[in-house]
Protein backbone atom coordinates (compact mmCIF):
# COMPACT_ATOMS: atom_id res chain seq x y z
CA UNK A 1 0.00 0.00 0.00
CA UNK A 2 1.49 3.27 -0.98
CA UNK A 3 1.27 6.60 1.09
CA UNK A 4 -0.19 8.49 -1.71
CA UNK A 5 -3.90 8.03 -3.77
CA UNK A 6 -2.33 9.83 -7.18
CA UNK A 7 0.21 11.15 -8.50
CA UNK A 8 -0.26 14.43 -10.39
CA UNK A 9 3.04 15.82 -12.71
CA UNK A 10 3.57 18.83 -14.74
CA UNK A 11 7.20 19.16 -15.75
CA UNK A 12 8.37 20.85 -19.12
CA UNK A 13 6.49 22.45 -21.51
CA UNK A 14 4.33 20.92 -24.77
CA UNK A 15 1.44 22.36 -26.48
CA UNK A 16 -1.57 21.04 -28.71
CA UNK A 17 -1.47 23.86 -30.97
CA UNK A 18 -3.47 21.75 -34.13
CA UNK A 19 -6.40 21.55 -31.28
CA UNK A 20 -6.19 25.27 -30.52
CA UNK A 21 -4.46 25.17 -27.35
CA UNK A 22 -1.51 26.93 -26.40
CA UNK A 23 1.26 25.43 -23.71
CA UNK A 24 -0.37 27.76 -21.28
CA UNK A 25 -3.53 26.35 -22.07
CA UNK A 26 -2.30 22.94 -21.47
CA UNK A 27 -0.63 24.20 -17.99
CA UNK A 28 -4.11 25.26 -16.76
CA UNK A 29 -5.80 22.20 -17.64
CA UNK A 30 -3.84 20.32 -15.86
CA UNK A 31 -3.46 22.48 -13.18
CA UNK A 32 -7.08 22.30 -12.68
CA UNK A 33 -7.48 18.29 -13.33
CA UNK A 34 -4.76 17.87 -10.06
CA UNK A 35 -6.97 20.62 -8.34
CA UNK A 36 -10.52 18.71 -9.08
CA UNK A 37 -9.49 15.08 -8.36
CA UNK A 38 -6.09 15.37 -5.83
CA UNK A 39 -7.33 14.79 -2.25
CA UNK A 40 -5.17 15.17 0.30
CA UNK A 41 -3.36 12.04 -0.11
CA UNK A 42 -2.40 12.99 -3.75
CA UNK A 43 1.22 14.09 -4.96
CA UNK A 44 1.15 16.95 -6.96
CA UNK A 45 4.77 17.96 -8.38
CA UNK A 46 4.36 20.76 -10.85
CA UNK A 47 7.38 22.93 -13.01
CA UNK A 48 5.38 25.72 -14.73
CA UNK A 49 6.40 27.34 -17.68
CA UNK A 50 6.44 30.66 -16.06
CA UNK A 51 9.23 29.90 -13.82
CA UNK A 52 11.59 28.56 -16.97
CA UNK A 53 10.42 32.28 -18.30
CA UNK A 54 11.51 34.31 -15.47
CA UNK A 55 14.90 32.74 -15.14
CA UNK A 56 15.93 33.35 -18.89
CA UNK A 57 14.29 37.29 -18.63
CA UNK A 58 16.77 37.59 -15.45
CA UNK A 59 19.66 35.30 -16.96
CA UNK A 60 19.73 36.39 -21.00
CA UNK A 61 22.06 38.69 -21.51
CA UNK A 62 20.20 40.22 -24.62
CA UNK A 63 17.23 41.32 -22.56
CA UNK A 64 17.58 44.90 -21.47
CA UNK A 65 15.24 47.02 -19.10
CA UNK A 66 15.04 50.91 -20.49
Amino acid sequence: MSIVDRVFTRIGASDKLMEGKSTFFIEMEETSNAVKYGTANSLIIMVLLIIKDLFNLKFNSNFRVT
